[in-house]
């Protein structure tokens, strides 16, 4: 009896020492929490671009230009193209020491060449250059553009200068007075009509009249204009008359005198200064607006 009721006691206090022991161990836990690990996340970074003056440099027809490149590694917003404000990047200059002006990224990057790392664009002003100028080209010059570098902005060209070719100076070839027809020379203003007689007449052959024409051509910008060049006289857009193997000294006024047969139709008389264009002009639309309209009258 004494050996149960001794085991008895051992049991009981062996539970209770198991519920002292998970007592502690919840008291502990509850006291010291165990830490839980969290991955710290890893920032990400976006590359920029970096924009830079790679040249200044004289243009065709003696324009400024600037080169402008996209060194990277980042490319430029899409927002510098689609939303532009007074502030948006671009190219300025200053010229012997005066601020000029300039152009933006989109006005002269429309393909946007310099998105892209490594990418170029040309930025051509209109300034065109004589005389040697000092240049300091700009670019980004308010910071619109968030970059790599902020201090590489800036290039100086010292010395500028352009010769332009000196322009061939050219003859100019036109109508001189105005046109006069028949044995008394009448006299018939461009654009007008004149009424034609067997009196005007000097010879009318199978029924059709022939005519004494006569009309001056010159020379207007003070260039002599050497053998050849042809003039015609058409009549309702036939020609009629041709005068060849034509030359003009500078400034010269050289009248004509043809023969055309025209009618026995009413029709329109025009003449061609230099027909076939066969001299280099200056201009070329003062040629060939040299009408009259002839009427004919007992034949």
């Amino acid at each position: 009896m004494k050996r149960i009721k001794k085991r008895q006691f051992i049991g009981v206090m062996g539970i209770i020492f198991l519920l002292i022991c998970t007592l502690v161990v919840n008291a502990q836990l509850q006291t010291n929490p165990p830490k839980t690990k969290i991955k710290a996340r890893t920032p990400v970074f976006r590359a920029l671009p970096d924009l830079v003056i790679e040249k200044i440099f004289v243009h065709k027809d003696c324009h400024l230009a600037v080169l402008v490149k996209n060194r990277g590694p980042g490319y430029l917003p899409d927002s510098l193209y689609t939303n532009p404000h007074p502030k948006t990047a671009g190219v300025y200059v200053t010229i012997n020491g005066k601020r000029w002006g300039g152009q933006t990224i989109p006005g002269f990057d429309a393909a946007k060449n310099l998105k892209k790392p490594g990418g170029t664009a040309t930025c051509v002003l209109r300034y065109k250059i004589g005389t040697p100028i000092q240049v300091k080209a700009e670019v980004d010059i308010w910071n619109d553009v968030k970059e790599a570098k902020e201090k590489n902005n800036t290039a100086w060209a010292k010395r500028l200068s352009c010769r332009r070719p000196q322009q061939t100076k050219k003859p100019d070839l036109g109508m001189y007075g105005f046109l006069k027809i028949g044995e008394k020379k009448r006299q018939v203003k461009w654009g007008d009509t004149i009424v034609l007689t067997p009196a005007d007449s000097f010879l009318v052959s199978n029924g059709k009249p022939a005519f004494n024409v006569y009309y001056s051509h010159r020379e207007y910008n003070g260039v002599a204009v050497p053998c050849c060049f042809k003039n015609k006289i058409y009549f309702n857009g036939n020609v009629v008359s041709i005068q060849s193997k034509l030359s003009l000294t500078a400034k010269e006024i050289d009248p004509i005198h043809t023969q055309a047969y025209l009618g026995p139709e009413n029709g329109k008389l025009e003449i061609h200064i230099d027909d076939e264009n066969n001299v280099d002009e200056s201009r070329e639309d003062n040629n060939f607006h040299f009408f009259v309209y002839v009427k004919f009258k007992g034949f």
